[in-house]
């Protein structure tokens, strides 16, 4: 159909067709069915591309001048997006590379499973170069597996440092696993131990200082936010650019394969 059939609102932000069509440019992005300014929002993704530890509630609401259920939802739509560009990078490693595993205990998460005393299982990968999360409520060799198979390219060598990760993943000596264990003291198995270390200290802290309670099914929305900045600490000026130059569509299915790869949840409770 001709654009030139097209005709621009002079008050709203659509686009209205002499048939009785509606565009809107902003569909399928964070800004759609938004009433706050793009302006505002470009900023508080500025904010979001700098801040090192996250931006608690208090502080969106107060600079954005907003109340704090419209910065949750804003700060939760920019979240979203930082991890839609996350789930279009290819997986880690490649034909004889080594990708670092390691399922870690994290404190400070609101976990209602009863035993958990407010602890959920993230499954940490890494390169040397980048590091991906994979937030599970309960951690078995099934819910490893799984993760493995999405988020690692296949002919990559995975090993691990830590003896609870190998338990898990081996069902405690039970079955049999194709991950290796190693000291990792040199090489590319070294950067991606170092790049674990260095991706979990900003996280603890945000979780300590800056949010408070976050619930264990928002929890992989966090860890996508720290993980788009993290895998860009190399070239931080272009965080800002990335994050507005990249504009995944947002649809049910596209958010919901994002969250699949990102949070696999347990067969009881989630």
């Amino acid at each position: 159909m001709p654009t030139t059939n097209w005709r621009k609102h002079d008050l709203q932000k659509h686009y209205f067709h002499s048939c009785g069509g509606i565009y809107s440019p902003l569909v399928g992005t964070i800004f759609e069915r938004s009433k706050i300014s793009v302006h505002v929002w470009f900023y508080l993704m500025l904010y979001f591309s700098n801040t090192s530890r996250g931006l608690n509630l208090s502080f969106i609401s107060n600079h954005m001048g907003v109340s704090i259920p419209t910065a949750l939802r804003m700060a939760n739509k920019i979240r979203l997006h930082m991890a839609m560009i996350q789930g279009c990078e290819p997986r880690l490693g490649s034909i004889g590379n080594v990708v670092v595993v390691r399922l870690h205990m994290l404190r400070r998460v609101t976990n209602p499973k009863k035993g958990t005393r407010n602890r959920c299982a993230v499954l940490l990968l890494s390169d040397g170069r980048k590091v991906r999360t994979v937030v599970m409520p309960y951690a078995d060799r099934s819910t490893i597996n799984k993760a493995l198979d999405l988020h690692i390219a296949a002919g990559s060598s995975m090993v691990t440092d830590c003896h609870f990760t190998m338990n898990v993943a081996t069902n405690y000596g039970v079955c049999t696993t194709d991950l290796t264990w190693d000291l990792l003291d040199e090489g590319d198995g070294l950067l991606g131990k170092q790049a674990i270390h260095g991706f979990l200290r900003p996280v603890y802290e945000a979780l300590r200082d800056q949010f408070r309670n976050v619930f264990v099914n928002n929890l992989w929305l966090y860890l996508k936010e720290f993980e788009f900045r993290y895998n860009r600490r190399v070239n931080s000026k272009m965080r800002f650019w990335d994050l507005v130059c990249t504009w995944p569509t947002l649809s049910h299915s596209s958010t919901t394969k994002v969250k699949n790869q990102a949070f696999i949840p347990a067969d009881t409770g989630f």
